[in-house]
């Protein structure tokens, strides 16, 4: 097992980041229903606190304390706990780098030479959950040792559980490699989504006032 590895190094990097203030643009794709664009504010604090408020063009806001996901929607003054548990509110609660999420398998390492790039600074883990003492594959993560990076992974579904894909797109500030963009794509028996975040103007460990964060 290699979890100590590269979940060590994410570690280190979330430890960086004490806050993070943004602009924030969302891009939802839901075949076939069609397009959303969706602009806001985007606030985190480490280490496991986030809100987007999306300003327009219907205000709501998502925010989230560890686990627990509180929506506010348009008519709705006061957040509500969101009662859905499935993986894709469990992925809310990861921080900037993904570690949140991540931490929770144990790992084998694939490879670190890639047959499509022959890139020796990539390594390819497969994360899994220990059930009744079998092994059971949930995640496969791409990770760049030389940048100390996950540059995508990939959650693998069932019948119950659609199976999800996140890619990051980085940009150094202030000396930091900091996440701008996210793209998840979830793909559904009957159909796929894909949903792109890039944040800009960003702040950096700067006091966020506790209220920002209370339910």
């Amino acid at each position: 097992m290699y979890s100590s590895d590269f979940l060590q190094v994410l570690k280190q990097k979330e430890e960086q980041i004490k806050s993070l203030q943004a602009d924030m643009e969302m891009n939802i794709v839901v075949a076939p229903q069609g397009k959303i664009k969706q602009t806001g504010k985007y606030y985190y604090q480490s280490p496991d606190k986030l809100r987007m408020d999306m300003i327009s063009p219907v205000p709501q806001s998502i925010l989230v304390i560890g686990q627990k996901v509180y929506l506010k929607t348009i008519g709705s003054p006061n957040f509500i706990e969101s009662a859905d548990k499935d993986i894709k509110s469990k992925l809310y609660s990861s921080d900037l780098y993904g570690y949140h999420y991540l931490n929770q398998y144990v790992y084998d390492v694939v490879t670190n030479r890639p047959a499509q790039n022959n890139n020796s600074s990539i390594e390819i883990y497969q994360g899994y959950e220990i059930i009744n003492k079998i092994k059971v594959q949930r995640v496969r993560v791409i990770f760049n040792k030389e940048k100390g990076i996950v540059q995508e992974y990939s959650i693998f579904g069932n019948a119950i559980i659609p199976s999800i894909q996140i890619k990051y797109g980085y940009k150094k500030i202030n000396g930091l490699l900091i996440p701008i963009k996210v793209f998840t794509r979830v793909h559904y028996q009957m159909g796929q989504s894909d949903t792109l975040i890039k944040i800009k103007n960003i702040i950096l460990n700067s006091e966020i006032n506790e209220q920002v964060f209370s339910p």
